[in-house]
């Protein structure tokens, strides 16, 4: 079930959030919890399928699909882009909304060929903790890009815990990534 209060969402991200999931978000950015309320869209390239039946939860990892102003841990706010900025600023000759996806969202070719653009719905209130996503190798098993790094910068929303009826998918678009 979504965590419902802010802190459930501390509690789970101090005992069950790994290291590693944690080195997804920019230090200097910092993690800020959010509420979200039922009805918030979402949005994330992801191939699969971002529920993962054999655990019962979709993927904790996603992107506003709505610009809107976040409350960060120091008071301030913060504008947060959605999905219509994502797609103008890959609309230039050339330009492919899924590589930019992966190199501001620094999602390995190994983890995930972002194929498909899924929109959701939470059905549910909850909480979230929203930050940039860190820079990442390009791979882990590829050495001729040992030293190439995905920027990263990307805003996203980590939401633990949400069980199939918590989200509903109501659009999935495809489309392939041409290049590393």
């Amino acid at each position: 079930m979504a965590l419902t209060t802010k802190s459930d969402l501390w509690d789970f991200w101090d005992k069950k959030v790994t290291p590693d999931e944690k080195k997804g978000f920019r230090r200097s950015f910092g993690q800020h919890p959010i509420e979200m309320k039922s009805g918030t869209e979402l949005f994330k390239y992801s191939t699969p399928y971002p529920f993962n039946t054999s655990r019962g939860l979709w993927s904790p990892w996603w992107n506003l699909r709505n610009a809107q102003n976040i409350l960060l841990n120091n008071g301030r706010l913060h504008l947060c882009p959605g999905l219509g900025e994502h797609l103008s600023r890959a609309d230039f000759p050339g330009g492919n909304p899924v590589r930019l996806a992966r190199v501001r969202s620094a999602v390995k070719h190994e983890w995930n060929d972002l194929q498909t653009l899924f929109l959701v719905q939470l059905t549910v209130n909850a909480w979230g903790m929203f930050g940039q996503n860190a820079g990442l190798p390009v791979s882990s098993t590829d050495p001729k890009f040992a030293n190439v790094f995905f920027i990263g910068g990307a805003y996203q929303v980590y939401v633990p815990q949400l069980l199939e009826t918590d989200l509903s998918c109501f659009a999935a678009l495809s489309g392939p990534d041409t290049g590393k």
